[in-house]
């Protein structure tokens, strides 16, 4: 059996877009929005082996937010967003 991801996470112009696929969701960041980039190995009570791509942003109604995705080409992620960011 061959196991396939349920979400992926890729990059537009101006946002960071996240797609769950079950159930179907999409979560997008503008980039401006964006606060800071971590790199930890747990979010939300979920322990990985390796370390994932957590964004920190404002949300649309103003309060601090993240989320946290697992990557592949880790910082290359962090490359591009923080220079898409300047």
């Amino acid at each position: 059996m061959q196991h396939r991801p349920l979400h992926h996470a890729f990059r537009c112009c101006t946002d960071l877009i996240f797609e769950l696929w079950v159930p179907a969701t999409e979560f997008r960041i503008p980039l401006r929005r964006i606060q800071s980039l971590k790199n930890p190995t747990a979010f939300l009570g979920k322990t990985r082996l390796t370390p994932l791509l957590k964004v920190v942003y404002t949300n649309e109604q103003g309060a601090t937010d993240s989320i946290a995705w697992q990557v592949p080409d880790l910082s290359g992620w962090m490359r591009w967003i923080n220079g898409a960011r300047s």
